[in-house]
């Protein structure tokens, strides 16, 4: 039986660059209401083993399931219509526009326009959303 709370999951993942092995079977799970966090020293395959969850790249083997459901081709714009959002080690935020039109950029894209309030208030932003990024500190743009 799949746990309801498990968003993402990856199992078994294993990927290989022009000979130097990433990853043998690596594994995570990501649940709805917490934070998941990946630690390990630098080339240890953490951002690959997230670029592979959301579709970025693509594995030698394992898989992956968004809500329970395998993925064979994950595809972020598919996840993020559904509410999961990636952000790689840098910003990926403009400092041209604020947090609130970035936002809604992202919402018109991906479909999330309904969703706006409710990622507001659940990721706190709501005192922040007339900045722009250059007046956040590093914490608040990831």
């Amino acid at each position: 039986m799949t746990d309801r709370g498990v968003v993402l999951e990856a199992d078994g993942l294993g990927r290989t660059f022009g000979g130097n092995q990433v990853l043998k079977a690596a594994s995570f799970q990501a649940r709805r209401g917490t934070v998941t966090a990946l630690m390990g020293r630098n080339g240890t395959g953490k951002t690959t083993m997230l670029r592979i969850a959301v579709g970025l790249v693509r594995p030698d083997f394992g898989r992956v399931l968004f809500h329970g459901t395998y993925l064979a081709r994950p595809r972020l714009a598919t996840m993020a219509a559904q509410g999961l959002f990636y952000s790689a080690q840098g910003s990926a935020l403009t400092h041209l526009f604020t947090l609130r039109q970035q936002i809604e950029a992202v919402a018109s894209v991906y479909g999330g326009s309904s969703r706006q309030g409710e990622v507001v208030r659940s990721m706190q932003l709501a005192e922040l959303l007339d900045q722009t990024p250059s007046t956040l500190s590093g914490g608040e743009q990831q």
